[in-house]
């Protein structure tokens, strides 16, 4: 009877570890589907970035305020054109948000709270390994590949992400062609600082 139960219960958990799977890969394709209604022409490391800022953050501890908020400003005065999206939510489990620079030139957004989103989602980031990334990675990718989309170069590129990964490195910037119809201004900030300034938004 013991061994019964055993098996049973192997069974209901190996169940609910494909659900939990499954239910994973689906918000990944949801992701990348988005990815590509708003920006048709990205590159397979224009929808690795998407997953990886979602990961990882805005990037390194921010120890100067004043520097950030200086080329934050240098930014919002050097860019002559901004995307149409003011927001977009990153990755599976939408942990961080891009805040479009579009919300601060026309102070949608008040910039210390913008600039203090920032830092604090910055500060309090707490990134994977570069191991525990590259397994994540791994099963973005398999579940891309399952869409069988139309992308262009995407071996190429899938190749030198292969490349990069396997030498421990892991940021990328956007693809030349994603910068030039898209152009790309914004922040990263936490879904917790997000919440804060949804009040800003329009509706």
């Amino acid at each position: 009877m013991k061994v019964i139960k055993t098996i049973v219960w192997i069974v209901l958990l190996g169940m609910g570890v494909n659900s939990c799977s499954h239910n994973q890969n689906k918000k990944i394709m949801g992701t990348v589907r988005l990815e590509l209604q708003y920006y048709p022409e990205a590159r397979l490391t224009d929808i690795y970035k998407n997953f990886f800022q979602n990961a990882f953050g805005p990037g390194h501890l921010i120890k100067d305020a004043a520097a950030a908020k200086a080329y934050l400003r240098y930014e919002l005065h050097n860019a002559k054109h901004f995307d149409s999206l003011l927001y977009q939510p990153l990755g599976a489990d939408h942990r961080y948000y891009r805040l479009n620079l579009i919300l601060l030139k026309k102070s949608v957004i008040p910039e210390d709270e913008f600039l203090n989103a920032f830092i604090q989602s910055a500060n309090h980031a707490d990134p994977p390994t570069i191991d525990e990334w590259k397994a994540e990675w791994e099963n973005i990718l398999k579940v891309i590949t399952s869409m069988d989309l139309t992308i262009l170069h995407f071996e190429r590129d899938r190749a030198h992400l292969d490349s990069l990964l396997a030498e421990g490195e892991y940021v990328v910037h956007h693809s030349e062609t994603y910068k030039s119809l898209y152009q790309p201004h914004y922040r990263i900030v936490h879904k917790d600082e997000f919440s804060k300034l949804k009040r800003y938004l329009p509706k």
